[in-house]
């Protein structure tokens, strides 16, 4: 399985996280495991930031699908052109 650090939690994330841990009965960890399943399920909505434009997004969205493709070890070989046409 794969792991993941996340730096740079403000105490009030932490807090609320911690918080929302405690009432499912479960660790800080496995709650976090449900939000990100959660969050990027294939019906989650788009998390587009603020005033991103069409073709920016649609640049996200191809490098996701090309992402969702490749190996987990595998080699990344797309260029800057492939992303941003």
């Amino acid at each position: 399985m794969g792991m993941l650090t996340i730096r740079n939690i403000d105490d009030e994330l932490k807090t609320r996280l911690r918080l929302k841990a405690v009432e499912n009965g479960c660790s800080v960890e496995e709650t976090v495991r449900v939000i990100l399943r959660q969050a990027t399920a294939a019906n989650a909505p788009s998390i587009a930031p603020p005033g991103a434009d069409a073709s920016r997004a649609a640049a996200r969205r191809r490098l996701l699908a090309r992402l969702a493709q490749q190996p987990a070890q595998g080699p990344i070989t797309w260029t800057r052109d492939e992303l941003y046409d």
